[in-house]
């Protein structure tokens, strides 16, 4: 039976090849058992998540993300990128932090709802309203859900494209680590208190009223007449 170090390594630090998440080669940065060491507190989980260099190019990570919970990490590229006045709010960040969030049963399903448009993703409804797309009007009129909207197909399109030309992320797949006292939507909200991701909203000491009134925009749009 594998030991709970083991089964650490197995699903949290290599998902497809040789590769730490989503970043260099683990054979160039350190053993197996170093790899299982270095995930085995909740600090040094958090340290891997947000380390800069375990990030992929949202354009190439079809295909690789696991069908498997874990917490994730949207930065962009180039905050020059960014309507204004959301790139002035990212440049007195001090950082490129777009967004974190959780995915209780599946890292691939929540990715493709924020990355892809397969579903009803906040980060993407909300990158959307941002980067000034709007949904069909009256769209969500005869819908029971009044506020999930959706862009139209084209729009969608554009939207991935800006996604997959400046966005980057990060995955770490939940194992086993209710053992640390901690579970994984403390994890997602501390690390919101503490980094102040761009584009979340609950818990998010800095959030901005901005984006929330876009959202607000976007329903009453799909509700109309």
């Amino acid at each position: 039976m594998k030991t709970t170090k083991e089964k650490l390594y197995a699903h949290s630090a290599m998902e497809s090849g040789d590769h730490f998440k989503n970043g260099a080669s683990l054979k160039s940065q350190m053993s197996k058992e170093n790899v299982a060491q270095k995930l085995d507190s909740p600090l040094c989980v958090k340290a891997a998540l947000m380390n800069e260099q375990n990030f992929k190019k949202a354009a190439n990570i079809d295909g690789i993300v696991p069908n498997r919970p874990g917490i994730y990490c949207i930065r962009i590229t180039n905050i020059e990128e960014l309507p204004e006045p959301l790139k002035t709010n990212l440049a007195d960040r001090k950082h490129n932090i777009m967004y974190i969030g959780v995915a209780s049963e599946s890292l691939n399903k929540r990715l493709n709802q924020e990355l892809r448009a397969k579903g009803h993703g906040t980060f993407f409804r909300s990158i959307g309203a941002v980067l000034r797309y709007r949904p069909v009007q009256g769209s969500l009129r005869n819908m029971k859900n009044k506020t999930n909207y959706k862009f139209s197909p084209p729009d969608e399109q554009k939207i991935i494209n800006w996604i997959n030309q400046n966005l980057v992320v990060n995955w770490i797949e939940w194992n086993e680590w209710n053992e640390w006292n901690e579970n994984i939507t403390v994890l997602e909200t501390k690390l919101i208190q503490e980094h102040k991701p761009l584009i979340n909203i609950a818990n998010n000491p800095s959030k901005l009223p901005y984006i929330s009134d876009l959202r607000k925009e976007c329903v009453r749009i799909a509700n109309e007449e």
